[in-house]
């Protein structure tokens, strides 16, 4: 009977073990490798990349332009994010030509994988005109294994329609 529960330990030992190996060993994508998905509305899709990551708590710094998108005043595209990033909390930051129609919205893992954006907002101004997108931003806390050690990392993928 001693026996028994002595093997038993080591099988669960060795067990937790070998999986704690293989979880250790395993390649996460890293931050910069990861796509978000805009398909238009005729359902092309193009991937863009992260325009920004930075260590938590570092300052943010970007001489780039975002990646731009045919995205018409009365369209809309779909944005397609990575299961990184949706199975853990991230942000969506909408920013029109009039600045009380900017909207901030922020999802809990899982809560949404894809999000749609209008062209135009629903609102509409003084003169009946409805404020037209200028930026989209998706932010994401993400961990970075590409150095010696995890770190948390900010990515975001920033977006604007083509003038």
């Amino acid at each position: 009977m001693f026996l028994g529960v002595i093997v038993l330990v080591a099988a669960v030992a060795g067990a937790v073990l070998g999986i704690q190996k293989y979880m250790d060993s395993r390649d996460g994508t890293k931050p910069a490798d990861l796509r978000v998905t805009a398909v238009s509305a005729d359902g092309g899709e193009t991937e863009l990349a992260p325009w920004s990551i930075w260590a938590d708590g570092d300052e943010r710094t970007n001489d780039e332009d975002p990646s731009t998108l045919d995205i018409p005043a009365d369209g809309e595209i779909t944005l397609k994010l990575p299961s990184d990033v949706y199975d853990h909390d991230w942000t969506l930051l909408q920013v029109y030509d009039d600045e009380g129609a900017n909207s901030s919205s922020s999802y809990a893992a899982n809560e949404a994988k894809e999000v749609t954006i209008e062209g135009s907002s629903s609102l509409t101004d003084d003169d009946g005109n409805h404020p037209r997108l200028i930026g989209v931003e998706i932010q994401s806390v993400l961990i970075d294994d590409s150095g010696d050690e995890e770190e948390p990392v900010v990515a975001v993928w920033s977006i604007a329609p083509k003038k």
